[in-house]
């Protein structure tokens, strides 16, 4: 799914000189002349998700597409043909818009187009790329493509943006989400192909869990508070869980998820991202590259994992659930036959610095699960990051009466009480 936004920003931009893409040299993309102020235009391209399954953009709240002045959003483009009455029908429910908020959710949707296309079809990015120019009606324009997709159609997205869909009069961003590749070989491949089309200075690799406010949260919570900075340590700590639960399956989603399984899926990426916030030394700023430098620190120290501390299961039907919950993995039609692509996963890793010596870092994640929920346990304070946003810390505290009887109790700060 492509969608395009349509705003004014006030930005001005340099590309390192004499960086070339397979279309010829990218241009000086610095803003000039009078109006320093260029439209930007976000082009998002997704998959379709499943019935159900909650939409990346569920989760804006007015607050949030208020950021921006006057935005004008289009989905311009996907393989499915769909509208922005569908889009909103599917994706409304999940969107956390209070009363007082609903003209700006109005606003929100009524900024957005949706026109049909094929990843692989020059003749839909010229469609696209004219669409936007409609939407720009002759101002500057910067690009900012989001891709949300399976690595497979990465080369030829980016080939065909890079030909049809640059803005020809502000500068262009390219944003490709987790996961990056299969492995180090596809991953180098794709990084390579992206590189030879794009300027390093314009190519962003995210894992967008990390977009989490809760994950945003962590750092704060252990670096700014004096309560937690003498006792997060291994002398202190028995072990910290990392827990990542979805209660659906497949459901439809299967042909992706069996080539990349729940460890390439969530483990590898989400979750080794929580465990390096949890275990990092304080960074020197909360500088980008401050804060990847004391990461990576953590991630060389991470000793590899033994098979005996590795579990991995798959999901099969409930037969006393109903609708979905009555299949399994395998009964998915989009599951290849007698598949062994692990749905649950549960690695023990040991983080070999001074601070976490001997601690075991405890990773579960899985579909079809109990309950929808990502989480870190770190002894017995739980920072809960999906859903209804949490920190709560489990403390003995003494029950009222005559009797001396000591109880468990949660000192809790809910985001959604505050």
């Amino acid at each position: 799914m492509w969608s395009s936004s349509l705003g004014r920003r006030v930005t001005r931009y340099t590309e390192k000189a004499g960086c070339r893409g397979r279309a010829g040299p990218v241009r000086d993309e610095g803003a000039s002349g009078p109006d320093l102020r260029p439209h930007l235009l976000g082009i998002r391209c997704a998959a379709q998700r499943p019935r159900g399954q909650q939409p990346d953009c569920g989760s804006r709240t007015g607050a949030e597409s208020s950021m921006a002045e006057p935005v004008d959003l289009s989905r311009t483009q996907a393989r499915s043909r769909l509208t922005v009455a569908d889009i909103r029908q599917r994706s409304e429910p999940f969107f956390k818009a209070s009363p007082e908020e609903k003209a700006e959710l109005e606003a929100f949707f009524a900024r957005h187009s949706y026109v049909s296309g094929q990843y692989e079809q020059a003749a839909s990015y010229e469609h696209l790329d004219g669409h936007i120019n409609a939407l720009c009606q002759g101002s500057q324009a910067n690009r900012l493509c989001y891709l949300a997709l399976p690595p497979t159609v990465y080369e030829a997205v980016t080939t065909n943006i890079r030909e049809t869909c640059m803005s020809q009069t502000g500068w262009n961003r390219i944003i490709a989400e987790k996961p990056f590749g299969k492995d180090l070989q596809s991953s180098d491949r794709l990084s390579n192909h992206i590189s030879s089309l794009f300027c390093e200075d314009q190519i962003y690799r995210i894992d967008h869990h990390l977009g989490k406010e809760m994950v945003q949260h962590l750092m704060v919570l252990r670096f700014a508070h004096r309560i937690f900075g003498p006792i997060w340590n291994r002398d202190n700590v028995a072990c910290v869980i990392l827990t990542f639960k979805e209660p659906f399956g497949t459901e439809g989603r299967g042909g992706y998820f069996d080539e990349f399984g729940v460890i390439r899926d969530v483990l590898q990426n989400h979750l080794l991202q929580m465990l390096c916030l949890v275990a990092t030394e304080k960074p020197a700023s909360t500088d980008s590259d401050d804060v990847r430098n004391e990461k990576a620190k953590v991630l060389k120290c991470i000793s590899e994992a033994q098979l005996k501390n590795v579990v991995l299961g798959q999901y099969v039907g409930n037969p006393k659930g109903e609708g979905e919950a009555t299949k399994g993995y395998r009964d998915d039609p989009t599951v290849p036959r007698g598949s062994t692509t692990a749905t649950f996963a549960a690695v023990v890793f040991y983080v070999e610095n001074e601070r976490w010596e001997g601690v075991p870092f405890i990773l579960r994640c899985g579909q079809a699960l109990n309950e929808p929920k990502a989480e870190c346990q770190r002894n017995e304070p739980v920072i809960r990051v999906q859903p209804h946003e949490a920190v709560y810390t489990k403390m003995m505290t003494e029950k009222p009466g005559m009797f001396f009887h000591p109880e468990e109790s949660e000192l809790d700060l809910t985001y959604g009480n505050r």
